[in-house]
């Protein structure tokens, strides 16, 4: 496993949004966390540090938890090219997709399973009785035994699922039911999510968050909405190439990167033409045949 590192974020810079009965609130809460926390380590366990919905999460609620003195830290797990592939096709079977339409049977848990322990013994090192391991999606699912016997609370966070289940997520639940039903909490970003076989006791909604000061909440003037969309090949109004500079959560410099564009000879859109751009990776969970289907009609 590789540990990332997240530097503390004072939790001032949240009560700067905040109107006084929450800054309260939030200070209640903080100094309940530091007792019930304290002389624990808070682990998250996922798949990646980048590139991610869950891995930008995590940045910024771990920078928040270690501003308000709560030891929380950041583990990505070693997989190979077999158990990605496996993982990505269960995660597209919770969210009731066919995905890659691949199996699921003896040798893809076979391999799970293996992948699984070489991550559970790089725990053995690292988790101690008491501290808490907040295991994220389906990659890390087959740790909760492996935890609780270092004598740790296993919590697993699942931030996929469907509204209404169909064959395709009984599939699914059924790869990992087995590794999660005696976990010692479960935590969904919906209601809606939680299998029927899940304690309702053991069973909590947090719906997904975003640090108010990432780079995607940051304003963007004119100046920088043209180059920025010169840079994608949606617009031929600005005359530089290279996207807008902005600052990244460390403190480096970055710039929205430039490519092909939505033609096929990589040409660029004229400036001022109608758009419908979706904000998301062009994946099929995200229905964009009926983004598409929308439009048309």
């Amino acid at each position: 496993m590789q540990e990332v590192r997240v530097q503390a974020i004072p939790l001032v810079r949240l009560e700067a949004l905040l109107p006084p009965l929450r800054v309260e609130r939030l200070r209640r809460y903080v100094r309940r966390a530091q007792q019930v926390l304290a002389g624990r380590v808070v682990w998250n366990v996922n798949a990646t540090a980048q590139g991610g919905g869950v891995a930008e999460m995590l940045q910024a609620l771990l920078a928040y938890a270690r501003g308000a003195g709560v030891d929380t830290r950041w583990l990505t797990l070693h997989g190979d090219g077999a158990f990605f592939p496996i993982t990505k096709r269960i995660h597209n079977l919770l969210h009731g997709s066919p995905g890659d339409g691949g199996p699921l049977g003896a040798a893809e848990r076979a391999h799970y399973d293996e992948v699984t322990e070489a991550n559970r013994a790089a725990l053995r090192d690292l988790v101690r009785p008491g501290d808490i391991v907040l295991l994220h999606d389906p990659q890390t699912a087959g740790l909760v035994a492996g935890v609780q016997a270092l004598g740790a609370v296993a919590v697993w966070r699942c931030h996929i699922g469907r509204d209404t289940p169909n064959e395709l997520t009984d599939v699914g639940w059924a790869f990992l039911r087995g590794y999660l039903a005696n976990a010692d909490g479960f935590i969904f970003s919906r209601r809606e999510y939680v299998p029927d076989w899940v304690p309702a006791g053991r069973a909590s909604v947090i719906p997904p968050s975003l640090d108010p000061f990432t780079v995607k909440n940051g304003p963007l003037g004119p100046a920088d909405v043209a180059v920025a969309l010169r840079a994608a090949g949606l617009g031929d109004t600005a005359t530089a190439t290279d996207g807008p500079a902005f600052t990244r959560r460390d403190g480096g410099r970055g710039r929205v990167q430039g490519h092909r564009g939505p033609l096929p000879d990589g040409g660029t859109l004229p400036g001022g033409a109608p758009l419908v751009v979706p904000g998301s990776r062009w994946d099929r969970p995200k229905d964009m045949a009926g983004v598409m289907g929308g439009v048309v009609q």
